[in-house]
């Protein structure tokens, strides 16, 4: 629906006296990772006499969160504008992922005006308050434990039949280092490409746990035969996330065989 159509929606409302500001909804949810931020929508209920342009404040209020530490509002916005030709208004507010384990957050928004009645009219003013959750993402682990987990999944191909089965395996060394095992082999083994492996690599990774980012540089992978013959070796580089909260690991990957790039895909797994 445009802004437009909305102005109409709400323009054709009539109430006999009383003019009011509520929030749209007052229960809202985001995960802190989210790239947008959520928006928070306020309505101007007023008959077609009666609109001003008028600016509503609002407040938020937050036991364990803080702004610019766990959120930012939108161009640093205090309050809710509206007029005869523009009955809704919203705020923009941005989740920070701090990379820490610090459970959810919630904001606490209310609105406040001493010139139009905020909340829905009657004894109780419903709606003058939003609840938003800021849900974290962030769940403890260690790298021992991802090591010695197992996954399955699969990667994104459209060759053949489509994707392949996932074969990746995972440990953490006595020397500290993150390793991979088998990126890519769903899709080289499988019914397309069809190259069983007969050498296999460790794959080192760099596993930073604050930012739950990984950053494979290029490496040797394995060597394969086909039909019998041998075939040149393949190399591995790749980036990827880990979600600690969905334990899913997710690597973008380069196949690379005789110095070029044989396929770019995506690999998704689950513990």
């Amino acid at each position: 629906m445009s802004c437009s159509e909305k102005d109409n929606d709400y323009g054709s409302l009539d109430f006999d006296s009383d003019t009011f500001v509520v929030f749209a909804e007052t229960s809202l949810s985001v995960n802190e990772l989210v790239p947008e931020p959520i928006a928070v929508e306020a309505l101007y209920a007023a008959s077609s006499s009666s609109a001003n342009t008028i600016s509503v404040p609002f407040t938020i209020t937050s036991s364990n969160a803080v702004e610019g530490v766990d959120y930012t509002i939108v161009d640093n916005k205090t309050s809710f504008d509206f007029s005869n030709g523009n009955l809704s208004d919203v705020i923009y507010i941005m989740p920070i992922d701090e990379f820490d384990p610090t459970g959810n957050k919630e904001l606490t928004i209310t609105l406040n005006s001493n010139s139009v009645t905020v909340g829905y009219p009657g004894a109780v003013a419903n709606g003058n308050v939003a609840v938003l959750t800021i849900l974290d993402n962030d769940c403890p682990y260690t790298l021992q434990e991802l090591g010695d987990a197992t996954w399955s999944g699969s990667d994104n191909s459209t060759d053949g039949d489509g994707s392949f089965t996932s074969q990746i395996e995972t440990s953490y060394g006595n020397d500290a280092v993150f390793y991979f095992e088998r990126i890519a082999y769903g899709w080289l083994e499988g019914s397309y490409w069809n190259e069983p492996v007969v050498t296999s690599e460790l794959v080192m990774a760099d596993f930073n746990t604050t930012t739950g980012t990984i950053t494979i540089p290029l490496q040797d992978l394995c060597t394969t035969t086909y039909l019998g013959d041998l075939q040149a070796p393949y190399s591995i580089q790749a980036t990827g996330s880990y979600d600690s909260c969905g334990e899913t690991i997710t690597l973008n990957w380069d196949l690379i065989q005789n110095g070029a790039i044989l396929r770019s895909l995506t690999e998704t797994i689950t513990k």
